[in-house]
């Protein structure tokens, strides 16, 4: 009994620890471009990747680049950039092309791949390859794949692991999606892309005529009939939201409401003269969230 306590120890010690994964989605700035990156804790170096990448609110998914198109790692210049899918051979067997990471959904099954570029979704799969003997050369534990572009914002960008690919698989042939032991990761990873905040130089103009006047409070009472969803029973408008505008959020609150069209009445009623026979404040002025 004594021996076999001692072989057990001995075995549970050899046992590497777990790998997890971290995929990274960041957006540049306020661009439509998202930086996707991985992290791994664990000795067990990750071998390929293949993910499904969508995107919502009608948003649709342009192109990818700033992948590492090398191919085999060598010193000075590693990453993933064996992307099985797309493989090109000689009639010799030797490598013609390494292919990019984007899987052409006309060349796959049904239900495999998402739909592709022009589309709420694309699948990407890519590995690495090198010498053991040369082990310095294995891609980083940390690093970048790709970036990915959209055609919209606001939008959510969500990342899953490909389940017919294996989605994340180690060296030791351990996935992601194994049944028993699989490798943990984040996923899905989802990132909300925000739009760009363009400045208001006058707040409360709405209609463009460097002037506000009754007819901006109107018009914000428009938006809110067309595009406003019920939040906290009033009609609203997110600053997520595609319809939001800065110069109609008047109070300065992230939203557009009622009150932003009672606050321009406000305003005129105060501060306005006339102009043309309508009470008016010109352009620019100093009232709202500055």
């Amino acid at each position: 009994m004594k021996k076999m306590i001692v072989v057990l120890a001995v075995l549970l010690m050899a046992v590497p620890a777990m790998a997890a994964v971290t995929i990274t989605a960041t957006q540049v700035g306020e661009t439509n471009e998202v930086v996707v990156g991985y992290s791994l804790t664990g000795a067990d170096l990750i071998r390929s990747f293949a993910l499904d990448i969508t995107v919502d609110n009608g948003a649709a998914i342009t192109k990818i680049d700033k992948y590492f198109d090398k191919g085999e790692c060598a010193t000075g210049s590693t990453g993933y950039g064996i992307c099985m899918g797309s493989m090109v051979f000689n009639a010799d067997s030797s490598v013609k092309s390494y292919g990019t990471p984007y899987c052409d959904p006309s060349i796959y099954a049904t239900g495999t791949t998402q739909p592709g570029f022009g589309t709420a979704g694309i699948t990407v799969e890519m590995a690495s390859l090198y010498q053991y003997v040369t082990p310095s050369i294995a891609p980083g534990i940390t690093g970048t794949l790709l970036s990915v572009y959209v055609n919209k914002l606001p939008c959510k960008l969500t990342i899953n692991p490909n389940a017919t690919r294996s989605g994340i698989v180690l060296e030791s042939g351990a996935s992601s999606q194994d049944s028993t032991s699989p490798v943990q990761t984040n996923m899905p990873k989802i990132l909300q892309l925000n739009a760009p905040v363009i400045g208001c130089t006058c707040y409360g103009d709405l209609t463009g005529d460097s002037m506000v006047r009754l007819d901006d409070a109107t018009a914000i009472v428009g938006l809110l009939n067309s595009y406003g969803t019920p939040v906290n029973k009033k009609l609203t408008i997110l600053s997520t939201d595609a319809h939001y505008s800065l110069c109609a959020d008047t109070t300065g609150d992230g939203m557009i409401r009622l009150d932003d069209a009672t606050t321009i009445v406000g305003w005129l009623n105060s501060y306005g003269t006339v102009i043309s026979k309508k009470v008016t404040i010109p352009c620019p002025h100093n009232y709202g969230p500055h």
